[in-house]
């Protein structure tokens, strides 16, 4: 069933250039879900708060996994994971309020 672009959530996209965000964002689109937050790390870096802040749920893709530099495997996936959560904690729409408050589906449980 398609949804209208009205109806549709905003969705974050971490990783959306890598192979499982590129094919996401494909069916997210197919099945009508057009508003869709894609940050890939070309993307500006600034554009991640405000992704954050605006997104109704969070597909987490992004990661480093055969780094030249052992530091940029903490880096891209532990550090950049923190920083994700951290702005997601941050956000005060009426849905991450109510999710703080304890009414969280399980894919937002490692938001709180």
């Amino acid at each position: 069933m398609r949804r209208k672009a009205k109806d549709a959530m905003k969705i974050l996209i971490t990783g959306a250039k890598g192979f499982i965000g590129r094919n996401l964002a494909a069916h997210l689109r197919a099945v009508g879900q057009a508003d869709l937050l894609e940050y890939d790390v070309d993307t500006p870096h600034e554009r991640l708060a405000e992704y954050a802040a605006g997104c109704d749920f969070v597909y987490h893709l992004a990661g480093i996994n055969r780094p030249v530099d052992p530091a940029d495997f903490m880096r891209g996936n532990a550090d950049f994971t923190a920083e994700l959560l951290s702005l997601l904690r941050r956000r005060t729409t009426p849905t991450a309020q109510a999710r703080r408050r304890g009414r969280s589906s399980c894919s937002s449980m490692a938001a709180r």
